[in-house]
């Protein structure tokens, strides 16, 4: 199955055609009809875009804006504000098993909002594809805690008064680019255990040096979602869009290989559909995949891996 898809990339690779006056090779064409149909669909159309540009100060950046149609709505009560900068993405539109909730790391004043999140989808893992700080600039607010606990005001859909606090448990580094840290979210009786994987080997706007360590954090992501797939996983870095596109599209692709596999189907018969799944990721949250970079590194990371398991 790897050696198939190896054989399609290397073909597109050796390809060549004219875009305006560039040249492109057939994976830059591919990515140049995505980034064609995302402008035509979104550009200039702000209907697509409303409860966000309401809510400028919520977002890390401006241009990088959720879907309304796909938006996460906070539990409010009466009409108190619901908007956080995250898409929800379902399995079934990817053929997956995994739902994701895709966001942008958040702001001092959404790390509030974003334990809410997490407590309201009943989130068992968020993957963090980002530093704090990156290139001397804050990409994320530091939501985390290296210890103790913290509490927030808790959003209800119903009037009721109470808190939710995360507790830190522990903190581990697999290797040398994962942190593991693990937390406890607790509010009216009830609590829920949460791991947080941060790898910090993926340079923002570029690609990991090696598609050796970010299989890594694939791995780890699903032995942690293992038995929880019935519950969305929240990725992110710190637009949300570029590592964490990225990431849902090769964890979602090799989802489907695994279960191609374990059906025991003909490997020629497996449909990589690459392009595809992205376009359908876009039209959930846009720009996923950011660069060309990325999505040439997305397909370096689907022929390692499947290489790596035997397929």
């Amino acid at each position: 199955m790897s050696a198939i898809l190896s054989s399609h990339v290397s073909k597109l690779r050796a390809m060549s055609g004219r875009y305006g006056d560039r040249l492109l090779d057939g994976i830059e064409m591919e990515y140049n009809k995505l980034r064609v149909a995302d402008n035509e669909k979104f550009n200039n159309k702000l209907e697509h875009f409303s409860s966000a540009l309401r809510n400028m100060e919520l977002n890390r950046y401006t241009d990088v804006l959720p879907n309304e149609h796909s938006r996460i709505k906070l539990h409010t009560f009466e009409k108190s504000n619901d908007y956080i900068n995250a898409n929800f993405i379902p399995s079934t539109q990817l053929g997956s098993r995994t739902s994701y909730i895709v966001t942008q790391g958040p702001l001092d004043k959404t790390i509030g909002d974003f334990w809410n999140m997490i407590w309201q989808y009943d989130v068992p893992v968020v993957v963090m594809l980002a530093s704090e700080i990156e290139t001397g600039r804050i990409k994320c607010a530091k939501y985390w805690l290296d210890d103790g606990f913290k509490s927030f005001p808790l959003r209800s859909a119903v009037r009721v008064e109470g808190a939710l606090t995360v507790h830190h448990v522990s903190t581990q580094n697999p290797s040398r680019d994962i942190i593991l840290r693990k937390v406890k979210l607790e509010s009216q009786n009830d609590e829920k255990s949460v791991a947080l994987l941060q790898y910090t080997g993926w340079p923002d706007h570029g690609v990991p040096s090696s598609t050796e360590s970010f299989n890594q954090v694939l791995k780890v992501a699903n032995e942690l979602m293992t038995g929880r797939e019935d519950k969305p996983m929240v990725v992110h870095c710190s637009a949300g869009i570029g590592r964490s596109g990225t990431f849902c599209a090769a964890d979602s692709i090799l989802q489907r290989m695994r279960d191609h596999m374990k059906r025991k189907l003909d490997p020629s018969t497996f449909e990589w559909n690459v392009m595809e799944t992205v376009a359908i990721l876009r039209t959930y949250r846009s720009r996923m995949v950011q660069t060309k970079s990325q999505y040439d590194f997305l397909y370096d990371v689907l022929i390692s891996q499947a290489e790596s398991e035997g397929f």
